[in-house]
């Protein structure tokens, strides 16, 4: 079984270690093997060398595709670059405002949010492909080396460090700001790797597993259990379109057709699933699935058992803060931390049950 590195170095210092790794980084929509993903990240480094990016320093990028979003987060990872978040769906007001006080660097968006966002910055602006007029604001002064895929055409690989701060901030990711103005969680190395040991372990994850989720990677539901979670245990990891209704047949397709070990996703798709068909019961008996995960909100008690009786599959619940990076509760798959209708046992950290002034309660008072 191969070993969860403890930092990204561990996990791409050695480029020998990904050509030898035989198993694809992503399979479905498009297949990139890891030998290709250690060059895409190398060509990124070449970018940031010419931003003039240094360890420390904030990227904010805003990608809608997935595959070069996930190659550009790991790249920053790799070059110590602290990655900041940003939804494409973000409107301008709000786009402006994160740019703001997330104090980027450098920035790298999808081509349409150019005139979208309009931002206000004077750090420079990259687009991915086709070039805006935004004068003194966009990168270099030659319109084909002005965008992200003009640079990677014109740059050199560049290697990655031996060494990352692991108490330097991995990535910084906004919360929703329901209550209030959103709020900026940065997550150290240190703690990233600490909690994908954790998921490693509760999840059973190895080389041969083959994650699917359908979360945005915008979101450390979609980014850091799809991605980066496949690549630093050598898996795979299938991603679809953006979910929609309509797309529920492909993915059950995709879980099929991909051999889909651990699939991750939210309780309204478990709870569509639910809904077809009772011919649609043996649909995962020719599978590999050994489990769905349930992220990101509140699951009901009886589309939990519905779901199992169903499909007689186990569903796992996991819940967590957004400064926890993705969970600290699961309930599954372990036996000792199952029990449906519950958020099940914390792992690797200690969970405290409070009353409304801080003071810990006493079992049974809830």
């Amino acid at each position: 079984m191969r070993q969860i590195p403890q930092t990204i170095v561990e996990a791409f210092g050695n480029p020998k270690d990904a050509e030898q790794i035989r198993n694809k980084y992503a399979i479905s929509s498009r297949d990139i093997s890891y030998k290709s993903l250690l060059t895409d990240m190398r060509r990124l480094a070449g970018v940031f060398k010419i931003l003039d990016l240094s360890p420390g320093d904030r990227l904010l990028y805003s990608i809608s595709d997935d595959h070069i979003s996930s190659s550009l987060f790991l790249a920053c990872l790799n070059c110590g670059i602290t990655a900041v978040l940003v939804d494409p769906e973000t409107r301008q007001i709000k786009a402006n405002d994160l740019v703001e006080r997330s104090d980027p660097q450098a920035i790298i968006i999808d081509d349409k949010l150019a005139q979208l966002w309009q931002l206000d910055t004077d750090c420079p602006v990259i687009l991915l492909g086709r070039t805006f007029t935004l004068g003194s604001k966009l990168f270099g002064k030659q319109p084909e080396s002005s965008t992200l895929h003009g640079m990677l055409a014109i740059t050199d690989e560049a290697d990655l460090p031996q060494e990352i701060d692991q108490d330097s901030d991995a990535y910084i990711i906004f919360t929703s700001g329901s209550t209030a103005q959103p709020k900026g969680v940065c997550i150290t190395h240190r703690a990233l790797f600490a909690h994908l040991k954790t998921m490693t372990n509760v999840f059973e994850l190895h080389s041969g597993s083959r994650m699917l989720n359908t979360f945005v990677l915008s979101h450390p539901d979609g980014l850091i259990s799809g991605p980066l979670l496949a690549a630093c245990n050598a898996a795979s990891w299938a991603r679809s379109a953006q979910f929609r209704v309509q797309d529920l047949d492909e993915i059950i397709d995709m879980i099929i057709r991909d051999q889909i070990t651990h699939f991750i996703c939210n309780p309204t798709i478990i709870s569509l699933m639910c809904r077809l068909g009772s011919d649609s019961k043996d649909i995962f008996a020719s599978s590999k699935l050994e489990y769905v995960v349930s992220s990101s909100a509140f699951l009901d008690p009886y589309l939990w058992e519905e779901f199992e009786t169903k499909f007689g599959i186990k569903l796992v619940n996991m819940y967590g803060l957004t400064e926890t990076v993705v969970a600290g509760l699961f309930c599954g798959p372990s036996p000792s931390t199952y029990k449906r209708g519950t958020v099940g046992k914390p792992a690797d950290l200690t969970c405290r049950i409070v009353d409304d002034y801080g003071n810990e309660v006493k079992c049974n008072w809830i």
